[in-house]
């Protein structure tokens, strides 16, 4: 039995690729994503990290959450650097700027 990380969403990006491919639901889904991260990509800009009026950072948790799971899985299927590049630097400034 193979053994996996419970948070890693992908294991086979081949299959996922395929199932893109073949299938024209999972080619519309996908296509959606990937205009999400090429507007990501054209903006180039990273996400505010300020702590709203009840005192916590929830809305960009959030906002950031949605924003590395379509990066990573658009750099996952189409291989393009842009997006994980985008992605880390994403990764990075909220290291940076937040305490």
């Amino acid at each position: 039995m193979l053994k996996t990380h419970p948070r890693v969403l992908v294991t086979d990006w081949d299959v996922i690729r395929e199932k893109i491919a073949t299938d024209p639901y999972c080619a519309k889904w996908f296509n959606k994503l990937k205009s999400s991260a090429d507007t990501y990509v054209s903006k180039n800009e990273y996400l505010e990290y300020t702590i709203n009026s009840r005192g916590n950072i929830n809305n960009i948790a959030t906002n950031f959450r949605t924003k590395a799971i379509i990066l990573g899985f658009v750099a996952g299927v189409t291989g393009e650097r842009k997006y994980a590049d985008l992605l880390y630097r994403e990764m990075k400034n909220s290291v940076d700027v937040w305490p």
